[in-house]
């Protein structure tokens, strides 16, 4: 029994083995975060993204108070993309390092430190600070309130009145003249008006106007709450009075978006090159990959939801980071402790999967070091067999016909006098790594949205082994009810593998059918018949090109010449 088969009897793979790298961590370590945790009572925290980070991980700081104690998941604020509402998002923090920062300033006086790569989000789509210019518009999360004080920008009507017995007095200086109000809700207002049997306009007047009369308040201890959670339906059907922890209840439960303040825009004034500063990130690990920070909307590129969105996925959560994902994008999972568990895994019934996600490839072969070197740094004879080790678990995942998809953060490497993004691997591993690779794909934010692209470019690496397009954009959702990945990447690929495997079959059939006629020519007369009818043949590819040389050599053997001028075969003279 032969081990050598046919070009035509290659049996074509129908899984892949890809790498999706991306930017992590570009915001320096005093960006202010609007913050809470699912355990907390207090609905909301400014904290720095240094100080969540180290409040995640439980390491001790200046200020800190209660680092042990079990805060729940964080959430960070986020806005929808879609209908341009603030809202929640699980978020986990990420240390990134020593980076190069640039400050921006906006009209708003505020200012950030990030990366030159993280992004921004404009009118024009997600620009990264290198891309933005001075005078160029972003957005940003403005104040809860207008500067008129006439209406909050969620939509609910707020007015300010010289008298009202259970509202706090503000007092403001205005043109150099002090004046003291009292802040009442549209929704209240009415509620009261409703009590003391007046119109919506009789009663704020006589807020305005206070003749001492005797008035009915809501009570102390009691809030009023819009049945439909519509809250520009202030209709008094629409009204009913909660007490203040029957309303907490009833807004913590149904409301995921928690404000509609709208984004509005400022202008860039400046961006300087600052210092390197220690850099972190967050992972929100929702529809929306943006978060608020410093009041500016950044984002990030979400790479470990994109690998998980396709069916029967298997996770090796190197990271430890599957608690962070949200119910809707979490899949089975192996939280892997040793490499060992690694080994153990892949004696087990996997059966049931189709595709494997490995987070992050970084940190698994920091484990592969570990399994083989213990505590010490590996020796220059250590890296073969840590390289082999990668290499076995690669492949044996890949001849048992799963998909393997590896997930890592991005590195700059240095190319003369440009800047190349690449996987964050090690340098002895990189190159065998790529080679056993069928995809690398560069996943980040552009002005069209998330983009991918597994072609290399002058500034990034790629493979793309199966013409897959140039650059692909990435849907927000994915997880469990969208298959993203399958989508737009394994299924082409298989499509792709498919269609070769069918051309090589049909090329040759067509060359047998070439090659039997060609066995058929004696003379110069049989030889033109067959230059005649050459065309009248299915080509695929080249056919025509190898039959030509298969028909000059056949003529070469039996004595005839090509003439250039008559085009016909003749006998050698």
């Amino acid at each position: 029994m032969t081990l050598i088969k046919k070009s035509n009897e290659i049996e074509r793979p129908k899984n892949v083995r890809i790498m999706i790298y991306g930017q992590s961590g570009c915001l320096a370590g005093d960006t202010i975060i609007t913050a809470k945790y699912t355990g907390q009572k207090k609905a909301l925290r400014l904290m720095s993204i240094e100080a969540l980070y180290k409040n995640q991980e439980k390491i001790p700081y200046q200020g800190c108070r209660g680092i042990n104690k079990d805060r729940g998941s964080l959430l960070v604020r986020s806005l929808n993309e879609q209908t341009m509402e603030f809202c929640w998002s699980m978020g986990f923090v990420y240390y990134s390092g020593k980076k190069q920062c640039y400050q921006l300033t906006t009209t708003t006086g505020k200012t950030i430190e990030a990366t030159e790569e993280h992004p921004f989000f404009t009118p024009n789509g997600w620009k990264k600070m290198s891309e933005l210019k001075i005078g160029d518009s972003i957005y940003y999360k403005p104040k809860n309130y207008a500067k008129t004080g006439k209406n909050r920008i969620d939509g609910i009507k707020e007015y300010f009145v010289k008298y009202h017995p259970r509202n706090r007095k503000k007092t403001v200086r205005e043109n150099g003249v002090e004046y003291s109000y009292c802040r009442i809700g549209l929704h209240h207002a009415v509620f009261e008006a409703n009590m003391n049997n007046l119109t919506i306009e009789d009663y704020l007047s006589l807020l305005n106007n206070y003749d001492g009369r005797e008035l009915k308040f809501i009570p102390t201890g009691y809030e009023i709450d819009h049945i439909d959670g519509d809250r520009s339906n202030n209709d008094i059907s629409n009204l009913q009075m909660l007490t203040t922890s029957e309303h907490a209840k009833k807004t913590y439960a149904t409301a995921q978006v928690f404000s509609k303040y709208i984004p509005e825009t400022c202008t860039v004034t400046e961006i300087v090159k600052t210092t390197e500063k220690d850099t972190y990130d967050i992972h929100c690990e929702s529809d929306n990959h943006n978060f608020i920070a410093n009041n500016y909307i950044v984002h990030n590129t979400g790479k470990t939801t994109f690998a998980l969105s396709s069916k029967n996925t298997l996770l090796l959560d190197f990271d430890n980071g599957v608690h962070r994902l949200e119910h809707q994008h979490r899949t089975d999972v192996v939280q892997v402790r040793t490499f060992q568990d690694v080994l153990d895994v892949l004696q087990e019934d996997l059966t049931g999967y189709n595709t494997v996600v490995i987070d992050t490839i970084g940190k698994m072969l920091d484990y592969i070091i570990i399994h083989i070197c213990g505590t010490k740094q590996p020796r220059i004879q250590d890296w073969g067999r840590i390289n082999q080790t990668f290499a076995d678990f690669n492949r044996s995942l890949y001849h048992s016909g799963k998909n393997v998809v590896y997930v890592a953060h991005r590195d700059v490497r240095k190319e003369g006098d440009e800047n190349v993004f690449v996987p964050a691997l090690r340098e002895k591993s990189y190159s065998s790594i790529v080679a056993d690779l069928d995809l690398l794909g560069y996943l980040e934010m552009t002005d069209k949205g998330r983009t991918l692209t597994f072609n290399p470019t002058t500034r990034n690496d790629g493979k793309n082994t199966c013409k897959l397009p140039d650059r692909m954009v990435i849907p927000g959702v994915a997880g469990k009810e969208n298959t993203s990945l399958e989508t737009l990447i394994l299924q082409p690929y298989r499509d792709t593998c498919l269609q070769q495997g069918e051309t090589e079959k049909a090329f040759e059939s067509v060359m047998k059918e070439l090659e039997h006629e060609i066995a058929l020519i004696t003379d110069a007369q049989s030889a033109n018949g067959f230059c005649d009818r050459i065309d009248a043949f299915t080509h695929v590819g080249n056919s025509k090109i190898m039959a030509g040389q298969k028909l000059n050599k056949k003529c070469t053997e039996i004595g005839l010449a090509f003439n250039r001028e008559t085009k016909r075969y003749e006998p050698a003279a």
